[in-house]
């Protein structure tokens, strides 16, 4: 029994696709370039070590802004890239790539939030900028050598790429997120019930960098919980390009995948806003940054 494919979108179909990724990459390059140009020109910020994690996973947002939501912008006029086997090598270099940078990224945000919590006296020994800065180019090597392996492997044997891949950019880090997390959450549940019947006058230092702590470790818990929420449907995309057979079935599946790349990409652009609502320290440089900028402006002119 023959079924009637389409080999072409429509033009309503091509625009919405066009318009989404073109705005997610706008914000994305835009928010993450402030965030990363407060940091710069922020020197309260530098002081502290975790900031330079923060870093780190704002340039990955900004490389998932800049080369993932482009790219989709360039590919939504095919409806099915195995029909161009570079094009589909190239896509899932650049998702394996921002996928891992991204969720990478958050496990060592997750990490220092553990430490910093649950080991505050080793804290500074443990969590050095030099560490930091180790693990941030270690993280990015790897990302780079791991997505050049699809470019080795042909159209058929990518949806098995696309599984390890989700192993590796999704189960393995989601271990290590919520194994932090729940720590997290219940030693801060702990110390509030402690500080509530120990009422003291002689540590209120400890608990105002505690509560910042804290503070900081839910942030991230939101973000993570955001990234987590949007890249789902890739995973069930991922699984679906494996269970299901046939050339109409593959086009629905680029047609599908379309759509979740676009929603999972879109993180990259609400992280900085993440940052400044709920970061005191982030929101005053990057309104000191926008405000500079603009001072700077008008005296040229």
């Amino acid at each position: 029994m023959g079924e009637n494919c389409t080999q072409t979108l429509t033009t309503a179909f091509t625009g919405v696709l066009v318009a989404i990724n073109a705005v997610s990459g706008i914000l994305s390059v835009t928010g993450n370039s402030i965030t990363l140009l407060a940091l710069y020109r922020t020197p309260s910020l530098k002081k502290n070590t975790s900031n330079f994690l923060i870093a780190s996973l704002a340039f990955a947002d900004l490389t998932m802004g800049l080369f993932a939501n482009s790219l989709y912008v360039a590919l939504c006029g095919f409806v099915s890239l195995q029909e161009v086997q570079e094009l589909k090598n190239a896509e899932t270099a650049v998702w394996l790539l921002t996928t891992t940078a991204s969720t990478f990224n958050l496990c060592f945000v997750a990490v220092d939030r553990y430490i910093a919590i649950l080991h505050p006296l080793h804290y500074r020994e443990t969590i050095t900028k030099k560490r930091i800065l180790w693990a941030a180019i270690c993280m990015w090597v790897f990302a780079i050598l791991f997505s050049t392996i699809s470019f080795y492997l042909s159209y058929n044997d990518l949806p098995k790429l696309w599984i390890i891949g989700s192993i590796v950019t999704f189960f393995l880090p989601l271990t290590v997120l919520l194994f932090c997390y729940l720590r997290v959450y219940n030693v801060a549940k702990a110390q509030n019930s402690w500080w509530k019947r120990h009422r003291t006058f002689n540590r209120p230092v400890r608990a105002a960098e505690e509560l910042k702590h804290r503070k900081a470790a839910v942030t991230f818990a939101i973000i993570t919980s955001l990234f987590i929420a949007l890249f789902l449907p890739t995973l069930v995309v991922n699984f679906l390009a494996i269970l299901l057979r046939g050339h109409c079935h593959r086009l629905r599946i680029n047609i599908a995948w379309f759509w979740v790349a676009a929603i999972s990409y879109s993180s990259s652009a609400i992280n900085p806003w993440i940052y400044a609502v709920r970061m005191t320290d982030f929101r005053r440089a990057i309104k000191q940054t926008l405000c500079s900028k603009g001072v700077n402006t008008s005296r040229s002119v």
